[in-house]
């Protein structure tokens, strides 16, 4: 069995918003904590950089144990916020999946606002709900339960192998964090991560 040797850990709080680069992570059977776990929502659908690029601008960091979530912008200044458990109940949607999300309040969704210049809110996961995917390629996520609002797999993988291969094909090379993965490894062949089945550590199985 090939070894690879982890580099970077990094979560993404808010789905679009920049990530937090870490140490180490905990892995639990719905994902990592923490890492995506809040949306910025408008009419049902789910915002992304592609259709906001100014999400892009914002920085944010969830502390699980004090329940708070911090939002950093350059023009805006900070932003500390209570994570709530309980508020109103907004649908979601993504791809397939639907889902409800809890309403995160007025006072961060006017912050949000302003910043990306149109009405939204701020929405985090409810009660987990199953992955719709049913096409060959993602039969091992299809069904399975999920609370995030990754785009797929809750846990993602960046091979920096891959990356130097594809760089070495562009005029201007890209850096890993545009791909916006989890765990970027290295010590294995350029695009070996498509052929792996699974990772073994010594305190986790993925």
């Amino acid at each position: 069995m090939p070894e690879v040797i982890i580099r970077e850990l990094w979560t993404y709080p808010v789905k679009g918003c920049q990530g937090v680069a870490h140490e180490d992570i905990p892995v639990t059977p719905l994902g990592i904590p923490g890492d995506r776990g809040f949306t910025i929502w408008k009419d049902g659908a789910l915002i992304d950089q592609k259709e906001t690029p100014r999400v892009a601008s914002i920085g944010a960091r969830v502390d699980l144990d004090a329940n708070t979530l911090t939002l950093r912008h350059a023009e805006a200044g900070d932003l500390v916020h209570a994570i709530r458990s309980e508020g109103e109940r907004r649908p979601g949607q993504w791809v397939l999946d639907e889902f409800e999300t809890v309403d995160q309040g007025d006072d961060v969704a006017e912050w949000l606002s302003s910043i990306v210049g149109q009405s939204v809110r701020l929405v985090s996961a409810d009660e987990p709900w199953k992955i719709n995917f049913p096409i060959p390629q993602m039969e091992l996520l299809h069904d399975a339960p999920k609370q995030s609002f990754t785009a797929a797999s809750p846990v993602s993988l960046g091979n920096l192998a891959s990356l130097e291969k594809l760089n070495a094909k562009l005029e201007v090379p890209v850096p890993m964090e545009r791909f916006r993965l989890n765990v970027i490894v290295e010590g294995i062949e350029a695009h070996a991560e498509d052929t792996l089945t699974e990772i073994v550590g010594d305190s986790v199985r993925l």
